[in-house]
């Protein structure tokens, strides 16, 4: 009687902790700014053409004191464990590590992307309790200009900027209902690489696809 009650509730807690695995991966998914090859590319080539302002920095941006290019042992070197780690089902080659950090009264989720083990874009989503104001925006703004430029930047009149460095790598920060700042790689051959993985990806669902009407017609 006891070997049977302790597998019933041997099983139950297994079931509870698939379950809650699933809702967790299910969650950071829904937070990650790339969930595709596609949207990787997307994300990284865009590189802020829609921003209201430029401005250029002779130092080299690095997310969250982090090289593009860095491996994923070396993130979490610099920012400790994280609290979760994203792989994809389909796509093998594509990893998130999700970090959350606090401030104050600011609160941080980051993101790293890496590619082939190598980090090419990464994502800092602030928030706080209450809603974030124009004022919020533009301080916070303010302060990653400085970081960079090491100048105060008191003429500016909006939060959506682009920053680029002598590598072509980029922050971008564009008004949303959200504040993201969104750091891309300037390496084009990172570009190529997502390109070749796309243009492999749809050749197999193309080929699926043709193999699934070919199924089909021995019932017809």
């Amino acid at each position: 009687m006891k070997l049977f009650k302790y597998a019933y509730e041997g099983g139950t807690r297994s079931t509870y902790y698939s379950y809650n695995n699933q809702a967790r991966k299910e969650y950071y998914i829904a937070r990650s700014h790339a969930r595709s090859f596609q949207e990787l590319y997307d994300r990284i080539y865009e590189k802020g053409a829609d921003a209201n302002f430029y401005f250029y920095t002779d130092k080299v941006i690095k997310p969250f004191g982090i090289s593009f290019g860095s491996s994923m042992k070396n993130a979490v070197r610099i920012l400790g464990k994280p609290n979760y780690k994203l792989e994809f089902d389909k796509n093998d080659l594509h990893k998130v590590l999700f970090y959350k950090k606090r401030v104050d009264s600011y609160k941080y989720l980051l993101q790293l992307h890496f590619l082939d083990d190598e980090m090419v874009y990464a994502m800092d989503h602030v928030y706080e309790t209450f809603p974030l104001n124009k004022y919020h925006l533009l301080e916070m703004t303010k302060l990653l200009l400085f970081k960079y430029t090491n100048k105060t930047h008191n003429e500016l009149t909006s939060s959506e900027i682009t920053l680029v460095d002598s590598k072509d790598n980029r922050i971008t920060i564009l008004d949303s209902l959200e504040y993201n700042i969104c750091y891309s790689t300037g390496n084009a051959f990172t570009l190529t690489r997502l390109q070749q993985l796309i243009e492999k990806e749809n050749d197999y669902t193309i080929k699926s696809k043709l193999r699934s009407k070919i199924a089909m017609l021995n019932f017809l």
